[in-house]
């Protein structure tokens, strides 16, 4: 299998995200002109960047810091790119990003029943009540059907009534 993909990676501020004169350091990685924004977690003041050499002026501790860092963050990010090509598997900005952050894509996400989402939902209603969002006859409604649905759900298997809830 050939892999024929460009592969860029672009180490810049975002000045729209500047304040006081400070603006975050941004790592753009770009794959077959797919790209993906990395907030590097640094800032940097503005006059001390320089956008040829993507990295802050000056031979200060600050400068110094921040530009290793950026280079360990470069670094980790090829490494990165190379672990995923060696596989003969086109890497994509996801791919690279998933990694760079250690997200691991096979965590499921919690799931939850019919019954718990109702009662979940019945909660924030409730909330709501108290705040004056909501009337209490709306509520009363669905605690209503919360009653008529729940002896239903015991009729099913938990996987069949299984839902994802945020």
């Amino acid at each position: 299998m050939k892999l024929n993909y460009t592969f860029n990676t672009l180490v810049w501020i975002n000045k729209s995200k500047a304040k006081n004169g400070v603006a975050p350091i941004y790592v753009r990685i770009t794959i077959d002109g797919k790209r993906i924004e990395i907030s590097s977690g640094k800032s940097v003041v503005i006059e001390k960047w320089s956008s040829e050499g993507q990295n802050v002026k000056g031979n200060g501790d600050e400068a110094k810091t921040i530009n290793q860092y950026i280079r360990l963050m470069l670094g980790q990010i090829e490494k990165i790119h190379l672990n995923i090509s060696n596989q003969n598997i086109v890497p994509t900005v996801y791919m690279i990003k998933q990694q760079l952050l250690n997200k691991d894509e096979n965590v499921k996400p919690k799931e939850k029943t019919i019954v718990e989402a109702i009662t979940y939902h019945n909660l924030k209603m409730k909330e709501k009540v108290n705040i004056g969002l909501i009337s209490k006859n709306t509520l009363v409604r669905y605690t209503s059907n919360n009653s008529s649905i729940c002896p239903s759900a015991v009729l099913y298997s938990a996987s069949a009534l299984s839902i994802l809830l945020p």
